[in-house]
């Protein structure tokens, strides 16, 4: 059973630039919520995970920096998944999560409930 606070919405088109412990890493955003985060196609050799890294989400018309706490990790095919707890989310995410549901642009993103 989840124990998720908020619902996900999967997104298309957006990446993330992350910075762990000394390195930079580029990948994927799987689905995000109000207060979570999943990143994919991290490299395998992206090692430990930290306990706080800086994250900025990028994708058609939007830019968020926020600072994550990774709660889980794993590994899926060739790369490493990595979901996270926003600790405080940057202005306007919220208002872009609650975008979803009020606006439907198939042509700027895709979503789906989960």
């Amino acid at each position: 059973m989840e124990k998720r606070r908020h619902p996900r919405t999967v997104l298309q088109y957006f990446s993330f630039d992350a910075s762990i412990g000394s390195r930079y890493y580029q990948g994927a955003i799987f689905d995000v919520s109000r207060s979570g985060i999943c990143m994919t196609n991290l490299p395998r050799k992206a090692g430990g995970v930290a306990r706080r890294m800086w994250v900025i989400v990028s994708g058609p018309k939007h830019r968020f920096k926020m600072q994550v706490t990774p709660k889980w990790t794993t590994d899926k095919g060739c790369g490493k998944t990595i979901g996270a707890e926003i600790l405080s989310p940057p202005p306007g995410w919220a208002e872009f999560i609650i975008g979803f549901d009020q606006k439907k642009d198939p042509e700027t993103w895709s979503f789906i409930h989960i």
